[in-house]
């Protein structure tokens, strides 16, 4: 009798520490896949990390769903890139100002920014109905795609997650040096392998910058109109004269817009087409999502530019 009471006292002890371990346990909602990359490096399978943006879907004017106001409600924290990235996120969240923590990593000081790129859209057409994050604010969000800022961002995660839970402190920092020191592995590798590459090519939509820049890459124009829209003869011979001035060797389509018009330009200038995704990356790679995603977009601009006419 006396060992069954034990048994129960232990049982009952193991489940009131269990529920508060559990209840320690943040709920953390991340707005686009690479951002969930760097926080799942940091936070490890502590936390229940979520991410807003599905696969295929642009985060500029991804239209907020109720089954995502559940997860901002009931989210301890939630990382995003910033006021003028996700649009609609942020609109919300002003009406109604959430109860929980919201880091928005363009306010971090120490994130290097690039002002908008003037005239760089090749096709544009002010009948547009695109509404893109570049029209409200000077300065190019897409800064993540740089591994430099990406370090910045893990830092800013790792610091974070240790003053809502300083339990965890040491194996939140201990992680994020361990994923930026991985970063900085691949960062070498990918700069090696782009030292040999001088091709010009274009984008869908201008997300490439940051990347561009750091690793010296040519991309000399984006493809920002509005998509619905068939571009007509004149349109197109003005974006022939462009490639063919610029001898631009690729044009990198992107999962979350159609192809078509991609394709029916790759046809007409007779450059290659290749497919880059810098705001969602491959989906089944959770555990090592960011990294996976920077070393795909380096190995498809380089199997295009090694691609012969």
């Amino acid at each position: 009798m006396m060992k069954n009471k034990i048994f129960t006292l232990v049982l009952i002890f193991l489940c009131f520490e269990n529920t508060i371990a559990f209840a320690k346990e943040l709920s953390i909602l991340t707005t686009i896949r690479p951002i969930y990359g760097l926080v799942k490096a940091v936070s490890g399978d502590k936390n229940q990390i979520e991410i807003l943006v599905g696969q295929n879907q642009s985060p500029h004017d991804y239209n907020i769903k109720p089954s995502d106001i559940l997860k901002i409600k009931s989210a301890n924290l939630i990382f995003m890139i910033g006021d003028n990235f996700e649009l609609n996120l942020s609109s919300y969240l002003k009406k109604k100002p959430p109860q929980n923590k919201v880091i928005k990593f363009s306010q971090n000081p120490q994130i290097i920014l690039l002002k908008n790129r003037e005239s760089f859209d090749l096709l544009e057409d002010d009948a547009s109905d695109h509404h893109h994050s570049h029209d409200l604010n000077d300065y190019d969000m897409h800064f993540w795609l740089d591994p430099d800022n990406a370090q910045v961002m893990v830092k800013e995660i790792a610091n974070t997650l240790a003053s809502l839970d300083p339990e965890n402190s040491k194996f939140y920092q201990t992680n994020a040096t361990k994923f930026n020191n991985e970063l900085k592995t691949l960062d070498h590798k990918l700069k090696n392998m782009f030292i040999k590459h001088n091709e010009s090519f274009i984008v869908f939509h201008d997300a490439y910058q940051y990347f561009s820049k750091h690793y010296h890459l040519q991309n000399v124009g984006a493809v920002i109109i509005n998509h619905n829209i068939t571009p007509g003869i004149k349109t197109m011979q003005e974006l022939q004269n462009i490639i063919e001035e610029n001898n631009v060797k690729c044009i990198f389509a992107e999962p979350q817009f159609s192809p078509r018009l991609v394709k029916r330009i790759a046809e007409e200038t007779n450059i290659h087409v290749g497919i880059i995704d810098g705001e969602y990356g491959e989906i089944n790679s959770k555990e090592n999502a960011y990294l996976t995603m920077l070393n795909k977009i380096a190995e498809n601009m380089s199997k295009c530019f090694n691609s012969n006419y």
